[in-house]
């Protein structure tokens, strides 16, 4: 995906913009292969309550 995202916009600006969007990125995904929403995913990892999938 990284590679895509360089290609479309022409890279990041920021090692902190590309940390960023790799992070969002991987708990999206994490969220969509959990079969959760990930909308409401986002909204609560950013008022600190973040998913954590269990092992089991």
């Amino acid at each position: 995906m990284i590679k895509v995202r360089q290609k479309v916009s022409g890279g990041f600006r920021t090692q902190k913009g590309a940390r960023l969007f790799l992070s969002v990125k991987s708990d999206t995904g994490t969220l969509r292969k959990r079969s959760r929403d990930v909308w409401t995913g986002l909204i609560n990892a950013m008022a600190g309550r973040p998913f954590i999938p269990s092992d089991a």
